[in-house]
């Protein structure tokens, strides 16, 4: 079930990365925060599946990362276990700048 789970999970963060890129082509920056981008253009809040909120979003050294919370339901701050030795489990998306 966690793996149906996180296949949900992607597809939620891709659709918000989606929805990240389309305001940064209308606008010419990125947004505050997901939410003002959702608002903008008029779209359906992403939810994440693990725990029925929205795909949260965080910023850091120039990118934009969308995540789940993932199966353990806890918000690691986007880590997921790939990105350091704890139990995070978070699952990530990132928003790269442009060039």
């Amino acid at each position: 079930l966690a793996s149906f789970g996180r296949s949900i999970a992607a597809l939620s963060l891709a659709r918000a990365g989606a929805i990240v890129e389309r305001y940064r082509v209308a606008i010419g920056s990125l947004p505050e925060s997901l939410a003002q981008a959702i608002d903008h253009l008029g779209a359906e809040p992403c939810i994440d599946p693990f725990d029925g909120k929205p795909i949260r979003h965080a910023r850091g050294e120039g990118l934009w990362y969308l995540y789940s919370v993932g199966p353990n339901r806890t918000d690691d701050g986007g880590y997921s276990p790939a990105e350091n030795d704890s139990m995070a489990d978070d699952i990530a998306f990132v928003v790269q700048p442009w060039r």
